[in-house]
């Protein structure tokens, strides 16, 4: 199978949740002769080199330079004065027209072309007049302007408001077009599912994230008292939202735990995060790790405290490899495949929250429960052979022959 896979950052090295989403089903797929020419934006940057080392697979590999903003006033000049979204401005540059010219001038012909994000989706009508012959399938992780709408109401900043509400009405125009011009989709999480059913396309859940390796036994588990998150620190609405969490629910879990930590890891924290999450007493922000296990080992849960944007559901599905009990707010719930009260806790509030940290740090049965059984229903559920099996048949049978 000839496929061209277009993916608005690095492939490789895995620094984000999209990339731990692709990697994995991309290089399975390669193992099984699949024949792949490969665009991804040169993000994050600095890693370039090691990607393409790693990418020696690929028949080809392009790597397209995202535009970059020096300044926030640039930025905010060229929104203002143009008609597209943040996405759009930052991926649609002339080089990856260019590249798409000389795939196809060059005798590839793919019968799939993946794009994954919705928000590439400007470039359907591009690749129809490239590869006429080829099917697109959208590879869809969060609507972006389901994001945008949901952390509306954290924005304080009058800046910072005006740009949600510009790529909110951006975003949903530009992403409903892609899944509009688009032949097929694979969703990642059930709530995005039920909103790509409204286009009538054919689709296919997928893992947002595959297995790894147990690393919390039963009885290291039950001597920890300490929080783990890792999420992505340069989102000023994260940062937000998980301040709120520690002001509220670490402050006085940590006044009935005294010895308890909360490790904070996850790329770029913004410094002024950092300055008052460090306030805290046993808060400790650590940035990217490159092997988070020593934490890992040192947790008693997992916590996942979004109530505006779904936001770590990949790093939720690690969590569930580990071995870690987690608790989380219904608006991630809802993109996790799991069952609650089986797989995770869920709590509306941050009362509810406390509580469900109090629950699995002083009941061992509580927490051992939901340790196995998360671990169990992941290696079941989001194994990434099955997964690719059912993928290939649905290509065949609902997808390239429709």
């Amino acid at each position: 199978m000839k496929c061209l896979w277009v993916a608005p950052y690095l492939f490789y090295p895995l620094r984000s949740g999209g990339q731990f989403s692709i990697y994995p089903w991309l290089k399975e797929l390669a193992n099984r002769g699949w024949e792949f020419t490969l665009i991804q934006y040169n993000s994050p940057y600095g890693l370039l080199q090691e990607s393409l080392k790693e990418l020696t697979w690929a028949r080809k590999v392009f790597t397209v330079e995202p535009n970059r903003f020096s300044s926030r006033k640039e930025y905010f000049n060229k929104l203002i004065s143009s008609d597209k979204s943040f996405f759009r401005l930052r991926n649609d540059v002339r080089e990856i027209y260019g590249f798409l010219e000389e795939i196809s001038s060059g005798g590839f012909n793919p019968r799939v072309v993946i794009l994954s994000h919705s928000y590439l989706g400007f470039l359907i009508p591009h690749i129809k007049v490239s590869f006429p012959e080829a099917k697109i399938l959208l590879d869809l992780h969060n609507l972006e302007w389901r994001a945008y709408l949901n952390i509306l109401d954290i924005c304080e900043d009058f800046w910072e408001k005006l740009d949600a509400v510009i790529n909110f009405v951006r975003l949903r125009d530009e992403e409903s077009k892609a899944l509009e011009s688009c032949d097929g989709v694979v969703y990642l999480s059930p709530v995005e599912g039920k909103y790509a059913e409204l286009f009538g396309k054919p689709l296919l859940w997928r893992p947002a994230r595959f297995p790894e390796n147990l690393i919390l036994s039963p009885d290291i588990l039950l001597r920890n008292k300490d929080f783990l998150i890792t999420t992505s620190l340069n989102i000023r609405w994260i940062c937000s939202e998980l301040l709120r969490f520690i002001k509220n629910v670490w402050v006085k879990y940590k006044s009935i735990f005294e010895d308890a930590n909360f490790w904070i890891l996850g790329r770029e924290p913004l410094d002024w995060f950092k300055e008052e999450a460090s306030k805290f007493k046993g808060v400790h922000i650590l940035g990217w790790v490159e092997d988070p296990s020593p934490y890992v080992l040192r947790s008693r849960i997992f916590v996942a405290p979004f109530k505006k944007s779904m936001g770590s559901l990949t790093k939720v599905i690690s969590a569930w490899s580990w071995g870690i009990p987690v608790v989380t707010t219904p608006i991630v719930a809802k993109g996790l495949k799991g069952t609650p009260g089986k797989h995770f806790l869920v709590g509306g509030s941050d009362e509810e929250l406390l509580s469900f940290c109090l629950k699995i740090a002083q009941d061992d049965f509580v927490a051992l429960k939901l340790s196995q059984e998360s671990r169990r229903f992941v290696i079941e559920e989001y194994d990434l052979s099955r997964f690719v099996d059912r993928f290939e048949k649905w290509l065949e049978e609902h997808f390239l022959y429709i």
